[in-house]
């Protein structure tokens, strides 16, 4: 099943979707920061009726990476509309009705100038049944 817990009328079965199912498709990236590259900029469509989008980055073990997400326009270190940022590079963003159209997406370096490979998730939940 696709639906782990479906209640009929409650507008949120579509947030209990497995992950990768018709309910909520997901979209992997597999990137890398080269030596001395501190960031590394992706984008992430997003239909009109998704109910919640959520990014999670996942960095090679040793790593110290950040994510950023804007709406629109570049995310940056200053301009963003969720981070996740601290030490390691296990980190997600999660937002709730996200608009429509693109989501800029940066990974940046948080410490360290080795090179650094990391895989990016979009999850896209909705529309609400």
């Amino acid at each position: 099943r696709d639906v782990l817990v479906d209640e009929p009328g409650d507008g949120f079965c579509a947030l209990r979707a497995r992950a990768g199912g018709p309910a909520a498709p997901v979209t992997a990236f597999d990137g890398a920061l080269a030596a001395e590259q501190f960031q590394a900029e992706l984008a992430v469509p997003v239909a009109a009726d998704t109910a919640r989008l959520v990014v999670t980055l996942n960095g090679a073990d040793g790593s110290d990476l950040d994510l950023y997400l804007q709406h629109a326009s570049p995310a940056t270190l200053a301009h963003f509309a969720c981070a996740d940022a601290g030490p390691g590079s296990v980190h997600a963003c999660v937002v709730e009705a996200p608009a429509a159209g693109a989501w800029h997406v940066l990974v940046s370096r948080g410490s360290g100038r080795a090179a650094a490979r990391f895989q990016l998730t979009a999850t896209h939940y909705g529309p609400p049944c």
